[in-house]
């Protein structure tokens, strides 16, 4: 993830930590994916895209359905981080994946 979009993603959620509240400041936030980062999210992506008739390469996959703001986050530490991963619990993270690429889909 770019510099400018983790620091555009902190401006939006006002530099607040989205689970705790706490405002440590821009240097001790974090980036939360609430579906996760790893080939494990990258491989389950791309059988969904597949399954649609899409056919996309990680690259892509990272920068356009991980990195998205909709799946994206201010965490200030890595148990705020940690809470914010529904990537095993499937509904959930179904439910946010269409909407990602709904979304993707719209602005292509």
């Amino acid at each position: 993830m770019r510099e400018t979009d983790r620091y555009r993603i902190f401006i939006r959620d006002m530099f607040t930590c989205q689970k705790c509240g706490k405002r440590p400041g821009a240097r001790n936030l974090q980036i939360a994916h609430r579906i996760k980062q790893g080939e494990g999210s990258i491989n389950w992506i791309r059988d969904v895209l597949q399954a649609r008739g899409i056919d996309k390469s990680n690259k892509w996959i990272n920068d356009f359905i991980i990195d998205h703001p909709y799946n994206t986050t201010t965490a200030c530490s890595l148990a705020c981080n940690d809470s914010f991963n529904i990537f095993y619990n499937r509904e959930a993270a179904d439910k946010l994946l269409d909407k990602i690429i709904e979304n993707v889909k719209a602005i292509e």
